[in-house]
């Protein structure tokens, strides 16, 4: 298990951190607003967090200082079983801010209640540096960091110690504590990260690196604050580490050796790695060391004075099986310790940490027994120490041996789980495991009722009862009824569903219960009306149902019987109350009215008029009750009459009343209704393009009584008709009532469409795409587009950019209705330039171009480029003498400015001549008295002339001769003395036409 190295960094901590810094008081003055660090293996930046202007917390101060300054507080998680906390401020090496003397301290409990110091660490000799490391951390724990200064303000030489500083944090594993020699190592069995906190002493031998040949000048004794790692390699592969200093400034040497006979016996080491990099000042070779991918050096001595001195060495091939020690030497002597992270390929060898537990999964119950089994292998030796740590609210938080007892916690959730395993050698490994413990609130821990439910007697009477008992194993427990109540017996309830939720400590549960009762007590009434004039035959019927049977009633409060029928009454209103088997009451008061006629139910006594607005509706009125004959009144000033119809009625509203025998009377009143009129839309489609027999008439016919019966004058008796020339339509239709109406259509035939060309721009020059052509539409039936290649349309009526091509251009309109025609854009005779063959030159020299182009009717103008080289640039034959081989690209305009371009490669031939005598006489008779260089005209000059004699001293030097010049150069000398004969050196550096100088040296005799 890997963690990143601590020199990372938590930056938006702290910009938040220094922010409320800037304003303020600080916002993790006090241990319940600590802050919270979320990356427990950290750094963060210098002067990153500043406590000047916290204030003392309320808890006293930690025992490693004397009081309370300004203490700040932070918090984490722990992921790992140990911590390294570093505090920098005003160190006088890579400071981490301007706190002094700072006092760093590690606690565990609740910041509400009670606090437990773990461990607390203060600068050593005013190093303004302090750190603390603990073991045994329970993970998923939370922890809290108090950063202050141990010294009181009055006791500062300034006017406060308390400032900025930087803070790292690192969580980690714990190996077995190392020892100073090799015997006494801690193995290694994986590659996870850890942090030694101090580094002291060499051991009982402090002969063991000595001969280490990067110690120069150290033969013996080299060890002086050591610890010793050995491992076994698991695999073939590399190994990489860094150790970083737990203070930056310190110098940390290393050497890595193989050891031939196991990690158990430390004689006949190998060095194969040797790191003394290092000097007293900062630099590269102090800070971070070890072995990492890009470093080639496998030694480096002491100080820093080698360019590649980087303070990292080759990596390691580690071989299978293999056997390595690595000794950390901490040549600073400041007591501190390092970080080491591994990486690369290859593996260490050990037991493998596992562990199995039951029940697992959802089935891993808060309250249940879990039982844990250790599930570790181990290839060599054996394992013979357990040390397990459960987690949170665990009841046993600690545990040693293979089977540890059953646990039980008392907080559902992740619970990370430690087991550290150690070898027969002393090699530890620890695997972290997350163990989710569910609440099991539907199995072990469901909450389980009991309930009494007491229904209704009566059932408007709210006397209804429920009697509630809870219980779970995770007690005590809240009740919430549905309307707030939260008592669990409830009284005075009426009938119907009721709903509570109950709840303890980590799970809740709803239970619903019904309160019943009888159904209410009803009366289907029947009523026999008394005849008209005071009668006295009138009658009520109770048809009783609910409640609980059987029913007495109380007729105008007489007293109670079980007759359900009052007979022999007039018009009054009669109460009555009704009693069940279990005395619930219902009580009615009961309206009897005079006889009123009624028409006979079910019979058709409106029919309405034929046809919209016509008047031949009427009304038709039986009576189902009274006494005949009947008299009817229509109110239509002809009065009484014995005739119970009327005919001839338009829409309307009619009033009838209507007279027995005994005078009973009836009003009736009966709205007579037209049918909705026949309407009539004839929907059209005209015909699309010219010539064509395709249109269409569709009838939409609304209101009447259906039945719809359709004529057109063309014959045809559908709805819809269609393949339709141009011309008149007429439409007559009715409903089954004979209602008529008609409409009539015109079909329109489009003109005939057709296109023509408006204007035709042509091509300006060969091959270009400038053309246009533009149409003009003819005809149709509007909303025209337009296309060239038969394919893509457009509205716009000019086709641009066109090449010299014929084209075929259509049209369409919004009928779908195309024509086409052919037009063509032309184009000039293609200009062409022709600049010749390429030639070649030999440097200094010309040539002539002679260019031709075509057609050669035209007026062009002429453009060379580069110019460089040429004679002229606007000529059709320039002479070239570049110096350098060279493309001239030639370009032509016409009067159109059309254009032409062709090139010509003027090849330069390297030839350069140069002639130095090997002899010459200096003797002043006007031949061969100066010793100078010759060259064609691709020479230009000499840039320098040196001469030496036979020794190798310089005897002549001149700068900037020219060449081919007999009258100068050197003139056998050494200043004014003429020099004997003999053969002499000369060196010289020739400058070209193409600016290249090229050196020249050989021997010349001189002759006297």
């Amino acid at each position: 298990m890997m963690h990143k190295s601590i020199f990372r960094y938590f930056i938006v901590l702290g910009i938040l951190v220094l922010a409320t810094n800037v304003f303020g008081q600080v916002s993790n003055d006090e241990c319940n607003t600590a802050l919270l660090i979320e990356n427990v293996n950290a750094c963060s930046e210098a002067g990153a967090f500043n406590n000047a202007t916290a204030s003392p917390s309320g808890f006293s101060q930690a025992s490693c200082h004397s009081s309370v300054n300004g203490d700040m507080w932070f918090q984490f998680v722990a992921e790992f079983t140990s911590v390294t906390i570093v505090v920098r401020g005003e160190a006088s090496s890579n400071p981490g801010g301007t706190l002094l003397s700072p006092a760093v301290s590690l606690y565990t409990g609740n910041c509400n209640g009670t606090i437990d110091e773990l461990a607390c660490g203060t600068d050593l000799a005013n190093s303004h540096v302090a750190e603390v490391t603990k073991d045994g951390l329970i993970v998923g724990e939370t922890y809290y960091i108090r950063v202050d200064t141990r010294v009181p303000n009055m006791q500062c030489n300034r006017p406060t110690c308390l400032g900025s500083f930087q803070l790292c944090i690192s969580n980690f594993n714990l190996p077995a504590n190392p020892g100073s020699d090799c015997v006494t190592s801690s193995v290694l069995c994986d590659k996870s990260s850890f942090t030694v906190q101090s580094v002291i002493g060499a051991g009982s031998d402090v002969s063991e690196m000595d001969g280490s040949p990067c110690f120069v000048g150290t033969p013996t004794n080299i060890e002086t604050n050591s610890t010793w790692f050995t491992w076994t390699a698991d695999s073939d592969g590399t190994l990489e580490f860094t150790l970083t200093p737990l203070n930056i400034t310190d110098d940390l040497d290393f050497v890595v050796y193989e050891l031939p006979n196991g990690v158990s016996d430390c004689s006949g080491k190998n060095l194969i790695r040797c790191m003394a990099s290092g000097q007293g000042t900062f630099s590269d070779c102090l800070g971070p060391t070890g072995l990492r991918a890009g470093s080639t050096d496998t030694s480096e001595n002491s100080g820093c004075e080698q360019a590649s001195d980087d303070n990292f060495l080759r990596p390691l091939d580690m071989v299978e099986g293999g056997s390595y020690a690595l000794v950390v030497n901490n040549f600073s002597g400041s007591g501190n310790g390092f970080e080491i992270d591994f990486d690369g390929s290859g593996e260490f060898k050990g037991p493998k940490a596992a562990f199995t537990y039951m029940p697992d999964g959802t089935d891993a119950c808060l309250g249940g027994q879990i039982d844990f089994d250790d599930a570790s292998t181990i290839e060599d030796g054996f394992i013979n120490k357990w040390s397990w740590t459960f987690g949170t609210a665990a009841d046993i938080l600690q545990s040693n041996g293979a089977d540890p007892p059953p646990i039980t916690y008392s907080e559902p959730g992740p619970k990370q789980v430690t087991l550290t395993v150690e070898s027969d050698q002393g090699c530890l490994v620890t695997t972290i495991e997350e163990v989710l413990i569910d609440p099991c609130c539907q199995t072990l821990n469901a909450i389980s009722e009991t309930a009494s439910v007491v229904d209704l007697q009566c059932a408007d009477i709210a006397d209804g009862q429920i009697a509630l008992s809870v219980s779970s194993n995770l007690g005590p427990h809240q009740i919430l009824w549905e309307d707030g109540s939260s008592i669990p017996d409830r009284n005075d309830l009426a009938s119907g569903l009721y709903s509570v939720a109950v709840s303890s400590v980590f799970c809740d549960t709803t239970f619903q219960y019904t309160v019943g009762g009888n159904t209410p007590i009803t009366n289907d009434t029947l009523i026999t009306m008394p005849t008209c004039n005071g009668g006295m035959d009138g009658a009520v019927t109770l048809n009783t149902m609910g409640g609980v049977g059987p029913y007495q009633y109380n007729w105008n409060n007489t007293g109670y019987t079980d007759n359900s029928t009052l007979s022999n009454i007039g018009v009054n209103v009669y109460p009555v109350i009704i009693r069940d088997a279990l005395g619930c009451d219902d009580t009615l008061q009961i309206d009897v009215r005079e006889l009123e006629l009624l028409l006979v139910p079910g019979e058709q006594n409106i029919f309405q008029p034929s046809c919209f607005g016509f008047d031949d509706g009427r009304v038709v009125l039986n009576i189902d009750n009274g006494a005949g004959p009947y008299s009817y009144d229509f109110n239509d000033s002809f009065g009484f009459v014995t005739q119970n119809e009327r005919t001839g009625l338009i829409a309307g509203e009619y009033n009838v009343d209507v007279l027995d025998a005994n005078l009973c009377k009836g009003s009736f009143s009966f709205d007579v209704q037209d049918h909705p009129p026949v309407e009539l839309v004839i929907d059209k489609k005209d015909i699309s393009c010219f010539g064509e027999v395709d249109g269409e008439a569709v009838a939409r016919i609304s209101g009447g009584v259906g039945g719809y019966i359709f004529s057109w004058n063309n014959g045809s008796q559908d709805s819809i008709i269609n393949s339709l020339l141009a011309g008149e339509y007429i439409l007559m239709a009715n409903d089954a009532n004979n209602c008529r109406v008609e409409d009539t259509i015109v079909i329109i035939e489009p003109d005939q469409i057709n296109l023509t060309i408006d204007n035709v721009v042509d091509v300006i020059c060969f091959g270009d795409a400038t053309g246009s052509i533009t149409v003009v539409p003819i005809g149709g039936s509007g909303d025209f587009i337009y296309s060239i290649d038969g394919s893509t349309f457009t509205s716009n009526t000019t086709f641009e950019n066109l090449i010299a091509k014929d084209y075929t251009l259509t049209i369409k309109d919004i009928n779908e209705c195309t024509t086409a025609i052919m037009g063509s854009v032309t184009q000039p005779e293609e200009l062409i330039v022709d600049a010749g063959s390429d030639q070649t030159i030999k440097l200094g020299f010309d040539t002539i171009i002679i260019s031709t182009y075509s057609p050669g009717t035209q007026s062009v103008i002429y453009n060379w480029t580069p110019p460089q080289g040429l004679s002229c640039t606007d000529c059709f034959d320039p002479i070239a003498n570049p110096v350098v081989s060279t493309t001239f690209v030639v370009q032509i305009t016409d009067e159109t400015n059309c254009v032409a371009t062709d090139s010509i490669n003027i090849f330069v031939e390297d030839f350069r001549p140069i002639f130095i005598p090997n002899v010459f006489s200096p003797n002043a008779d006007g031949r061969n008295d100066f010793l100078g260089i010759y060259s064609n005209i691709a020479g230009v000059g000499i840039d320098i002339f040196q001469i030496y004699d036979r020794w190798g001293s310089l005897v002549y030097e001149a700068e900037n001769l020219p060449l081919n010049d007999p009258n100068s150069g050197w003139d056998g000398k050494f200043g004014d003395l003429e020099l004997n004969t003999g053969v002499y050196v000369y060196f010289a550096k020739v400058r070209f036409l193409d600016d290249k100088v090229l050196e020249y040296k050989g021997d010349v005799l001189l002759v006297r």
